[in-house]
């Protein structure tokens, strides 16, 4: 799979509906800008933000590994 793990969650969570594609956008620009040493998967900077929740993360990740799965066969 080329692309990263926490850029695939998020397209993810956009396309369940969860989060807009700006808010993905703002995650991932706040994600960025962490230092090296504060650095946090998306699903976190996303769940501080307030714009999902465990159980939108969860969703996400089982997704996330049928895709692999199927890739997989």
């Amino acid at each position: 799979m080329s692309q990263e793990p926490s850029s695939l969650i998020g397209q993810i969570l956009v396309a369940l509906g969860k989060i807009s594609n700006d808010q993905l956008k703002e995650a991932l620009d706040k994600q960025a800008s962490l230092s090296t040493d504060d650095k946090k998967p998306l699903g976190q900077v996303l769940l501080e933000m307030d714009y999902v929740d465990p159980n939108d993360i969860i969703e996400a990740i089982r997704v996330q590994m049928q895709m692999r799965s199927s890739e997989a066969s």
